[in-house]
């Protein structure tokens, strides 16, 4: 059962396609119904937009975490609500942060890396009831206590936490990656390989991300916002080829993270023509130069480079032309003829 605080629609909408089946969820659009539901729904996970809480949401996430001990903690917000957050991600109050929006396929990505920790969760509690009936069942009588070897108790605990660890971190199937505007074209392209030739940094991310999963899926998403905001190569550390370099040196063969590094060569390949129609040479070059990184077509970018190369002699031709006009002399200025003498005056 998930309980989600919010009134978005949309939102709403996302979370009705990505809810897996033989589940379901309850919407409450205000602080008051969301309370009434936790109490009465027996819910173990909660989605929370931050749209919804007042100036200090840090409070709020840590009362419910505090009446609720056992409920996974979802949140959904933009990267000043991140920040504000960033001491609850760290400690483990909130499991997950993502930014809106949220279609309906990262929704359920999210709701299984919850499903994942819960299971975990489970995991570990028989772990522990396990090791409780093994200590009451092998308890030796006071009087013999020391004539026990420990040795086999050892071997089995170790056992057990091997398997509960091993269940805990094996990881999951990726998910596939959305459909791109650059998807259509994929067909005429000479290369398939949309890998980044070189990887920069990662940037810096508020709060620890979970595991190495959850990080490249926060990296491609920040990459995505990013695209749509139209910063694909400025500024630095904080653009969606630094984000995409990031994720494809931690996760090369992730499917999303090849879908994002083929869309952002389509990207900087439209750049580079919108800069070549307007004149733009300079700005071209730039766009062109990130473009091959991302190797989206060897015969786009040689026809792009092409006509680089003309615009360039062309605008060569015109600068000595311009500079070179003939000048025009002034003109002689005709004498100015004498006065003639006033009447009365003897010549």
């Amino acid at each position: 059962m998930v309980v989600a605080l919010t009134e978005e629609l949309s939102l709403l909408e996302a979370l009705g396609g990505a809810i897996g089946e033989g589940e379901h969820f309850v919407s409450a659009p205000t602080m008051e119904r969301f309370a009434d539901l936790l109490l009465v729904s027996g819910a173990d996970l909660a989605l929370i937009d931050c749209a919804l809480l007042d100036a200090a949401p840090g409070a709020f996430f840590c009362r419910v975490h505090a009446q609720f001990p056992k409920l996974t903690l979802l949140a959904i917000g933009d990267s000043a609500n991140q920040q504000q957050l960033a001491a609850q991600l760290a400690d483990g109050t909130i499991l997950r942060f993502a930014h809106r929006p949220l279609s309906a396929q990262r929704l359920g990505l999210f709701l299984e890396t919850a499903r994942r920790h819960r299971e975990g969760a489970q995991a570990l509690a028989g772990l522990a009831a396990g090791l409780d009936t093994i200590s009451t069942r092998f308890e030796a009588p006071r009087a013999s206590r020391s004539s026990i070897r420990p040795w086999w108790l050892i071997l089995t605990l170790g056992v057990l936490l091997a398997g509960a660890l091993l269940f805990w971190w094996w990881p999951s199937a990726p998910a596939p990656a959305t459909g791109t505007p650059s998807d259509a074209t994929a067909a005429s392209n000479d290369s398939g390989d949309t890998r980044p030739a070189a990887a920069t940094p990662a940037p810096d991310s508020a709060a620890a991300a979970p595991s190495a999963d959850a990080e490249v899926e926060h990296w491609v998403e920040l990459a995505g916002e990013r695209m749509q905001e139209g910063a694909l190569i400025a500024p630095a550390n904080d653009n969606a080829q630094s984000y995409i370099s990031a994720a494809a040196a931690r996760a090369p063969q992730n499917p999303a993270v090849r879908a994002a590094a083929h869309e952002l060569g389509e990207r900087l390949i439209s750049a580079t023509r919108s800069a070549l129609a307007a004149g733009d040479l300079n700005s071209a070059q730039r766009w062109l130069a990130a473009a091959k990184d991302y190797r989206v077509g060897a015969t786009t970018l040689a026809q792009l480079d092409a006509e680089l190369a003309q615009a360039r002699s062309g605008a060569a031709a015109l600068a000595p032309a311009s500079s070179s006009a003939p000048s025009s002399s002034a003109p002689t200025p005709a004498p100015t003829p004498a006065p003639a003498p006033a009447s009365g005056d003897t010549p």
